[in-house]
C-alpha cells in the first residue's frame, strides 16, 4: 500500500529532478520545483527544446496528499500556457529559417544558371577571336602584305620607268 500512496517529500524530491533512489534523473525536460508562488501554487521550471532556456510552468491541479493512484492516473496537471507560446515562437523560427534556406538555395541555383551561362558565353567569344585570328595571319595579313608589296612596286616600277625616259632624253 505504501508504494501506491503520493506523499509529499517523494513528490518534491522527484520534482528537484532525483529519482526514487535519490539519483539525479537524466531527463533534462521534466519538471523542476522551483517554489511556492505568491497565491500559494507549486511554481517548476521546465526546459524547453533550446539550450539553456526555461520557462515557469505553474501546477494548475495536484492530486491530494494521501490519496491511492493506479498506473495511468492523473497525479498533476501543468499550466503548459508558456510552454505552447514558446512552441509557437520555436516553430515561427523554424519556419523562417526553412523559408530563408528555401530562397538561398534558389539563389544559389539561378546563380549557378548564370555563371554556366557566362561562361558558356566566354568559350564562344574566345572561339570566335580565334577564329578571327587564324583569319587575319592566314588570309588578311598576307593579302594586306601582298597589297602593299603591290602598292609599292607600282611607284617603284613607275620610277624606274622615268629614269629610263631621263636617261635617254
Amino acid at each position: 500500500m505504501e508504494e501506491r500512496r503520493a506523499l509529499w517529500p517523494r513528490a518534491l524530491h522527484r520534482a528537484h529532478g532525483h529519482g526514487p533512489q535519490g539519483t539525479p534523473q537524466g531527463d533534462h525536460r521534466r519538471p523542476r520545483f522551483a517554489g511556492v508562488g505568491q497565491n500559494g501554487d507549486i511554481v517548476c521550471n521546465v526546459r524547453s527544446g533550446t539550450k539553456g532556456s526555461t520557462s515557469a510552468t505553474t501546477i494548475k491541479w495536484l492530486i491530494d496528499n494521501g490519496s491511492e493512484v493506479k498506473k495511468g492516473d492523473r497525479v498533476i496537471e501543468l499550466d503548459d500556457s508558456g510552454l505552447q507560446e514558446a512552441l509557437k515562437s520555436q516553430k515561427i523560427l523554424v519556419d523562417n529559417a526553412k523559408a530563408a534556406w528555401v530562397q538561398a538555395d534558389e539563389e544559389y541555383r539561378i546563380q549557378e544558371s548564370s555563371n554556366e551561362s557566362d561562361i558558356e558565353t566566354a568559350k564562344n567569344v574566345l572561339d570566335l577571336a580565334t577564329i578571327d585570328l587564324e583569319k587575319y595571319i592566314d588570309g588578311d595579313f598576307i593579302q594586306s602584305l601582298k597589297d602593299v608589296d603591290g602598292r609599292i612596286e607600282t611607284p617603284q616600277s613607275d620610277l624606274e620607268n622615268w629614269r629610263d625616259r631621263a636617261a635617254w632624253s
